[in-house]
Order: structure tokens, then C-alpha cells, then sequence
């Protein structure tokens, strides 16, 4: 921290777990001593267009499942948050990350048991991940003691304070 605010603040994988994403960018952002940064990276509301996790609100969606509209999610306005604070958005991108999992089964347990589609689980109950999971191993395109990959974009974006005149 700097006299007058924090010379930087990093935030990696956390806002989408916020309830109130944008209020949050812009209390980091008032925060920020002049010059100061804040570079935040994370999952928005479309991190693939096919993949696992594209596949899972696909088939969600068709059970009826309401899934947020990516056009009127969070993330399409969080800009806007910070439209009246002394900073500059240097840079806003889709950074694509590889990612593989030793098998389909140990991704399945990643993201069921200790991961964001436990939610599901709790909510639905056992029986309907279990239909799910058995949809979702038919339309994947790999055994469940395959490898899967694939290479979901993360959003960054780096704000900068202004200098004061």
C-alpha cells in the first residue's frame, strides 16, 4: 500500500464468486493509490463455445434448467462499474488456458464433488447427476478412462489509476 491507496491489486479467479461483481471492481478500483493497478482474471459467463463445460449448460438448458443469458450476464456491463472513477482499462482480453484432466471420470469427480457443479448435486439431488453424468458420458466424445482436454478463455483485465494533476 501506498499513502493514499494500494499501489496494486490482484485478484485471480475470485470476482465471479462475489455477489455484486461490479460494485466490487469499482471499490478496488477507488482504492487504487494514483498510477496505481489492478489486474483482475476471471471465468466470465462463456469460457467455451464447445468443450465439458460448454456441453454441461448445453444439456442443462435442454433439462429446463434456466442458465444466465451470456448478453445479460454480469460480466458483459462490469466495465461500466468503474466508468466514473479516475482510471483507464489498459487492456480487456480472452486468455485461453489448456487445460487436461488425467481422465473424464476424475473430471466428472472434480467438478461434482468438490467443484462448481456440486451446486447441481445439492440442488437436484443424486439421481438426477446420475441421469446427467450418464447424458454427459454419451455426448463427450471420449471413454470414461480417457484423458480430456480442452481450453477454456479466462477474462483479464488491467485497470489503471490516473496520475493525480
Amino acid at each position: 500500500s501506498t499513502e493514499g491507496g494500494s499501489a496494486a491489486i490482484f485478484s485471480v479467479f475470485g470476482l465471479q464468486q462475489l455477489p455484486e461483481q461490479g460494485t466490487a471492481l469499482a471499490h478496488w478500483c477507488h482504492s487504487l493509490a494514483p498510477g496505481g493497478c489492478c489486474v483482475v482474471c476471471f471465468w466470465p459467463s462463456t469460457v467455451e463455445e464447445q468443450g465439458p463445460w460448454a456441453l454441461y449448460r448445453q444439456i442443462l438448458s435442454e433439462k429446463g434448467i434456466a442458465m444466465p443469458n451470456p448478453a445479460s450476464s454480469w460480466d458483459a456491463t462490469l466495465l461500466s462499474s468503474c466508468a466514473d472513477l479516475d482510471v483507464d482499462v489498459i487492456s480487456d482480453e480472452v486468455v485461453r488456458h489448456d487445460m487436461k484432466w488425467e481422465s473424464l471420470d476424475f473430471f466428472w469427480r472434480a467438478m461434482t464433488e468438490s467443484g462448481p457443479w456440486e451446486i447441481t448435486k445439492r440442488r437436484k439431488g443424486a439421481d438426477f447427476m446420475e441421469d446427467l453424468r450418464v447424458e454427459f458420458y454419451g455426448r463427450i466424445g471420449v471413454s470414461a478412462q480417457e484423458p480430456l482436454a480442452h481450453k477454456p478463455g479466462a477474462r483479464l483485465i488491467t485497470i489503471r489509476k490516473r496520475d493525480s494533476a
